[in-house]
């Protein structure tokens, strides 16, 4: 064997390194962005039902507005949830009323990577809302 068979085998075997290493790490990207949805979109759909959910005092989990049967109401929640910035938006009229002191109200949820970063996911229901 000569000198520049020997190169081109090294060059050839750091070559098939080099990819399978790029593919491992395209692998891992891809399944940490499967499981950030994942988890994202669970998150969602925890918040829909649930407009205060058990966090931790430094969440920041901010309601912007009160909320009334008789009028229309837009209450707006943000804060971080499970690692994510959530945005939760409740939104019903009055047009909507189904009974007295209950009200159907529209839910969505759109769940983000960071405070100004990627939307992951978002999710929507209607919900009854009812008075005390």
């Amino acid at each position: 064997m000569t000198l520049i068979e020997v190169l081109a085998m090294l060059l050839l075997i750091s070559l098939g390194l080099a990819s399978v290493i790029g593919l491992v790490m395209w692998g891992q990207r891809l399944a940490a962005e499967a499981m950030a949805r994942h988890t994202a979109m669970s998150t969602a759909r925890s918040l829909l039902y649930d407009a205060h959910p058990l966090l931790r005092d430094d969440s920041g989990w901010i309601n912007v507005e009160s909320y009334s049967l008789s009028l229309p109401t837009r209450v707006t929640q943000t804060g971080f949830c499970n690692g994510y910035f959530v945005e939760r938006i409740e939104e019903a009229a009055v047009i909507d009323a189904a009974l007295d002191n209950v009200v159907r109200a529209q839910v969505q949820v759109r769940v983000f990577s960071g405070e100004s970063g990627k939307l992951l996911s978002t999710a929507q229901a209607t919900i009854l809302r009812s008075g005390e």
